[in-house]
């Protein structure tokens, strides 16, 4: 199944928007659809202080 994520390959690196392979749901699982989102401040500091 395909999505897009942000992603980033590195201390100090931009995130950059992929499309990623993720896993069918499994059974007890659902599937949502997600139509928007963002990204927590401290997810770029994390990001950026290693």
């Amino acid at each position: 199944m395909q999505t897009k994520a942000a992603v980033t390959f590195g201390s100090g690196e931009p995130f950059e928007i992929k499309d990623i392979t993720i896993d069918e749901p499994q059974t007890n699982e659902v599937l949502i659809r997600l139509v928007g989102t963002g990204i927590c401040h401290t997810d770029i500091l994390a990001q950026t202080q290693a």
